[in-house]
């Protein structure tokens, strides 16, 4: 992941995101130059508030932040974009079926039955999907004794490295 600045137009929100009923709007900014910015709004009943993010190229992305009357709150970075997670394949048999992959994003795969290898698939995501712990999920189709089984593996998204699984078929 690259760590960048962003331009963008960032609006203040209280108790919840933008877009929901009973959130409120406290105002609007642009960023900087350098990707800061700064917010004056009077003190507010809301123990949340959110920043909603609308960079000029990129995903919009939401940030729960919470403040304190008459001070300054750095939040830290805001992730924003999309990110591509590759996740390493092993298969293991342990049954008489063959293997069927008809959903990767890098295409259909099949494997006969007793295939023991691996593969290389991948899935792009907003960024905001592995910060708020979204699985990296492989859908996968079976044959036992015969009759079209499907199933789906989630794997968590611990860190933007390279994820492993096996499956044992």
């Amino acid at each position: 992941m690259t760590k960048q600045p962003i331009q963008a137009s960032v609006s203040l929100y209280g108790d919840e995101p933008a877009g929901v009923l009973h959130s409120f709007y406290l105002g609007e900014t642009k960023t900087n130059s350098d990707g800061t910015f700064s917010f004056k709004t009077p003190a507010d009943r809301s123990r949340e508030y959110y920043l909603h993010v609308v960079p000029q190229s990129g995903n919009v992305g939401d940030q729960r932040v919470y403040l304190s009357e008459n001070k300054n709150t750095d939040i830290g970075d805001f992730h924003t974009g999309d990110y591509t997670f590759y996740c390493k394949v092993n298969l293991v048999p342990v049954t008489n079926s063959a293997i069927d992959f008809p959903y990767l994003p890098t295409g259909a795969l099949h494997f006969n039955t007793g295939a023991s290898t691996q593969f290389l698939t991948s899935r792009t995501f907003n960024y905001s999907y592995y910060l708020y712990s979204g699985p990296f999920f492989i859908r996968y189709r079976t044959y036992p004794s015969g009759i079209a089984t499907d199933s789906t593996i989630l794997i968590p998204i611990t860190s933007p490295d390279t994820l492993n699984v096996t499956i044992q078929y």
